[in-house]
């Protein structure tokens, strides 16, 4: 079992006009369209590039009250889940 949290327990999940979604969605499709996320620059993104990215980009748009975690091993991390557009 794997999963993705856009917050821990004890907080809030924060919505903003400004995102047009709640931050974490915000930041994840950020990442992946823009190829923000895709950190050794291969044209690809993966489960635990993408997770860092929203792990500090969440905190920083939302002055540290949300934090993302995950939880559990999933069978293999490093397969590509958005393929980015090289320029």
């Amino acid at each position: 079992l794997f999963f993705i949290s856009s917050a821990h327990g004890a907080e809030l999940a924060v919505e903003g006009e400004e995102w047009q979604n709640g931050v974490f969605t915000y930041a994840f499709l950020n990442g992946l369209t823009t190829g923000a996320a895709d950190a050794n620059g291969n044209g690809a993104v993966t489960l635990p590039e993408i997770f860092q990215y929203v792990y500090e980009k969440v905190p920083e748009l939302t002055g540290f009250r949300q934090r993302p975690f995950w939880r559990g091993s999933p069978p293999r991390l490093d397969f590509p889940i958005w393929k980015v557009e090289l320029k």
